[in-house]
């Protein structure tokens, strides 16, 4: 994480506890970034398809532009390790496309 900074991350979710922000809070204010709860009620996805390896809170990621304010989004899968800077990621011209992905 030192690499990357002012950097701001959206959490989506539907149950984390707000002291749990509190506390990362406090410790990404040394890389000049914030962390944001963006809580999404999982009732709205009880018709949606679920299984074992797929929960409601994997749908979350195709709301993402609809629910932060940003002219650009970089979404990243909880299990995504970052060893290097987010800008080469967030920087790339998509040529038009409204999303790219890996």
């Amino acid at each position: 994480m030192y690499h990357n900074r002012d950097v701001d991350f959206y959490i989506l979710n539907s149950d984390i506890a707000p002291e749990w922000f509190k506390l990362l809070g406090r410790k990404m204010e040394v890389v000049n970034s914030t962390i944001r709860s963006v809580h999404i009620d999982k009732e709205l996805f009880e018709s949606y398809k679920t299984g074992p390896h797929i929960n409601y809170a994997s749908y979350f990621r195709f709301f993402a532009t609809e629910v932060v304010e940003s002219d650009r989004v970089l979404y990243l899968d909880s299990d995504i390790i970052v060893t290097g800077e987010l800008a080469t990621l967030f920087e790339i011209d998509l040529k038009g496309y409204s999303i790219g992905a890996v």
